[in-house]
């Protein structure tokens, strides 16, 4: 029995510290609760009413305008949700152009915009070609590009002619239009200037 006497009492004391610890943990977990992980807030932090945001070239010329009835920000992705935007690309070297929707998402620090619901875009008509018209329920929208597209069903229209497509691609700097999976073209000869071919 006296072999046995210090095996039991290591075992007892074993026992114990093991009921310690377990105690100890448990009770550091109820005195200090440690706080659920934060879930993303995707509500807005800030807005605004009637806005007008201007973008400058290198030179501090204004370039593009964006304006809205009314501006949500978003601190989760740091997007802008616009009402009834306006969007005018002005540069010096490019046609001016102004396009609409019902709504717009402003992404990564306004250089991207996607333009939803009844989306118009007008580029005005220069000394070589007429104005030009598409409308979409989507335009995606590059401004430092002066790039435009959409992968929705399009309708360009320039002068007397009218071309239809599953998506477009516009350029505005090298008046380069690309109308994806035509599915209704009229072009007017008077529309084809030698230099370009819009239904590209």
């Amino acid at each position: 029995m006296k072999d046995r006497l210090p095996a039991l009492i290591a075992i007892l004391m074993l026992l114990g510290l093991v009921g310690i610890t377990w105690w100890a943990a448990d009770y550091a977990d109820r005195a200090f609760p440690v706080d659920p992980e934060l879930e993303v807030n995707q509500e807005p932090d800030a807005w605004s009413g009637a806005f007008i945001m201007l973008q400058s070239d290198e030179k501090g010329v204004p370039v593009t305008r964006l304006d809205g009835t009314r501006l949500r920000h978003y601190p989760h992705d740091g997007s802008y949700e616009i009402d009834e935007p306006k969007l005018i690309s002005q540069r010096l070297d490019s046609p001016r152009v102004i396009a609409s929707s019902d709504i717009a998402y402003a992404y990564n620090d306004i250089t991207l915009i996607h333009m939803i619901g009844n989306s118009h875009a007008h580029r005005f008509a220069t000394k070589d070609s007429n104005a030009l018209d598409i409308t979409s329920e989507k335009l995606i929208v590059y401004p430092e590009e002066d790039i435009m597209e959409t992968d929705q069903p399009a309708v360009v229209i320039q002068g007397d002619s009218r071309l239809i497509g599953d998506g477009m691609k516009y350029n505005n700097t090298t008046r380069k239009l690309d109308v994806y999976a035509n599915s209704g073209v009229r072009i007017a000869p008077k529309d084809m200037p030698s230099s370009s071919n819009p239904s590209n």
